[in-house]
């Protein structure tokens, strides 16, 4: 079989055997979710957008021709969609993981110690049969790395040292990292591609370029994030524009116009698989186009460019071969009135001089009724804020003992003053009262003192 067939795309008897294989059970679906979660939506043919529950504590999203990954706070992943080559069984354990990326038959999961663990086809260094290259076979040492990419039946590692290590299929060169092997923070697998970005903000292409796909345009400069699809490439600027090159005039789907206005922008995804783009905004609304503008129920348009309302409170996005991953998150953001927005962007918090509260957080209740949100009042058990001389607030319980205290030294002093007042007021009526008390004493002194 040819290397380069595929199901959804001209193969032949191939793609009816794998149709056959596996029935369809929705060609379009949408699953919607709140803070924390994942939003998916396009081609369902292998359940990739039936996000498994509980669908709360992502942080982080990849997704491959048709199986997608979700990356959990707790250092999980939980993966769905189609498993013909096991690229969603998770070896265990399952834990410890910060990275995730979804290639079109396996999966990498990046380790906090810095390894890398594969799974799906290419576990075994072979030179095939079709779809086993090696590209889950990750190269001795599996130390240092900082971040990976999963192609079309490759994969990419980028060491702390600012190098690539490739491996897989090499057919058109996409593991074949070019000289100087150094100075790299950042990667992107696209279909027989590959890209990667250097610390002055160039962008290094190699591999298939049939398509112009590693013909990165001038100003090669500025760049901050790239993105590979199948046969195009993305490169974020700095000022929040996306450049995207390639799309050869027989693979024009529109992956490559980026919609007007094009700024804005905080992240970005290409499908290494597909026809379509991702811009993520600094608003947290997710802009798409390509493929899939429309949906039509077929090959390549099912909707994967039509993004569910409401398109608000993305943090991150990922493109698959058909489909699209939106992760909701964001947090709290306090503004300086002391208004709270809830499922903000760090980015789009920072553009309103506003306190992000971090991912996941939440504006919360108002317990002291003063108007001001919990997460952004000073003193949420205090309407007054009150604080000590040290800036520290002054709890609830603390102010009544306060002021207890104090209607109890008032009214000690009160009853104080009033008994001294009293008591005066007695030696000064006994003076005024009883005159002839007085004038009998002062007779006697009298007396004694003529010598009577």
């Amino acid at each position: 079989m040819s290397l380069r067939c595929e199901r959804k795309y001209a193969c032949g008897a191939w793609a009816i055997s794998v149709l056959a294989a596996f029935p369809v059970t929705a060609v379009n679906s949408v699953t919607r979710a709140a803070d924390g979660s994942v939003v998916a939506w396009g081609d369902n043919t292998y359940g990739q957008t039936n996000v498994p529950a509980p669908n709360t504590g992502f942080i982080a999203v990849a997704a491959g021709e048709d199986h997608s990954l979700g990356l959990k706070a707790d250092g999980s992943i939980a993966a769905w969609g189609r498993n013909d080559n096991g690229q969603t069984n998770v070896p265990a354990p399952n834990s410890g993981f910060i990275v995730v990326a979804a290639g079109e038959f396996h999966s990498l999961g990046l380790k906090s110690d810095g390894s890398i663990v594969a799974w799906g086809a290419g576990e075994m260094d072979t030179k095939g049969p079709f779809p086993n290259y090696g590209q889950s076979n990750v190269p001795a040492p599996n130390t240092g790395f900082i971040a990976v990419a999963a192609g079309y039946l490759h994969s990419l590692g980028l060491k702390a040292d600012g190098s690539i290590v490739a491996w897989g299929y090499n057919g058109e060169g996409p593991t074949s990292v070019p000289a100087p092997n150094t100075g790299f923070i950042a990667v992107a697998a696209g279909y027989l591609h590959s890209l990667g970005l250097k610390a002055d903000g160039s962008i290094v292409g190699w591999g298939r370029n049939v398509e112009g796909q590693t013909n990165v345009p001038a100003p090669n400069t500025g760049f901050i994030a790239v993105a590979a699809g199948r046969y195009h490439s993305m490169g974020r600027k700095a000022d929040g524009s996306i450049v995207a090159w390639g799309c050869g005039p027989s693979q024009n789907y529109g992956q490559c116009d980026v919609p007007s206005p094009n700024t804005g922008f905080i992240a970005v995804a290409g499908d290494g698989f597909g026809h379509h783009s991702l811009g993520l905004k600094a608003d947290g609304s997710i802009v798409a186009w390509g493929a899939g503008e429309v949906n039509t129920g077929s090959s390549p348009d099912y909707g994967q460019s039509i993004v569910p309302a409401p398109n608000t409170g993305f943090i991150a996005v990922a493109a698959g071969g058909s489909h699209s991953l939106g992760l909701k998150g964001g947090g709290a953001c306090c503004l300086s009135n002391g208004t709270c927005i809830q499922l903000a962007t760090q980015s789009a918090c920072d553009a309103q001089s506003g306190t992000f509260r971090g991912l996941g957080s939440s504006c919360g209740g108002d317990l002291d009724g003063d108007g001001i949100a919990d997460t952004c009042d000073q003193c949420p058990n205090d309407p007054n804020n009150t604080k000590t001389p040290e800036g520290q607030c002054v709890p609830a319980a603390s102010q009544w003992g306060l002021a207890i205290l104090g209607l109890l030294l008032v009214t000690a002093a009160t009853l104080f003053i009033r008994e001294r007042t009293i008591t005066g007021t007695r030696s000064q009526v006994g003076r005024v009262i009883d005159p002839t008390v007085a004038q009998a004493g002062g007779a006697r002194r009298a007396e004694k003192a003529s010598g009577r």
